[in-house]
């Protein structure tokens, strides 16, 4: 079962679902930097209406 959480020594983080999306991108292009655009396109199917907010607030 998939429960968006990470773990760390005793500390549990219940992250929403679209932060987990962000993650595993990032992870998947280490060690390459990554843009905006790149996440727009990628993790929010290239939704340009994702706000410079929302975007920053998820990084």
């Amino acid at each position: 079962m998939f429960e968006n959480k990470l773990f760390c020594a005793d500390k549990t983080c219940v992250l929403q679902p679209k932060f987990i999306e962000l993650l595993v991108y990032l992870v998947e292009c280490y060690p390459n930097a990554v843009t905006r655009e790149q996440l727009i396109e990628n993790v929010w199917c290239g939704n340009q209406y994702v706000g410079e907010k929302a975007l920053t607030n998820a990084i």
